[in-house]
């Protein structure tokens, strides 16, 4: 577990930055979380 610090936060980032999507896009629908998820 040494050093993992960076892959925590780049998880932590990436599942805020979806939430944020998700609650922004919400009226869209899934698409766009979709694709991220793809990429």
């Amino acid at each position: 577990m040494d050093g993992g610090g960076g892959e925590k936060a780049a998880v932590l980032k990436q599942w805020v930055l979806r939430f944020y999507l998700n609650s922004l896009f919400l009226h869209v629908g899934g698409d766009i979380i979709l694709v991220l998820d793809t990429g």
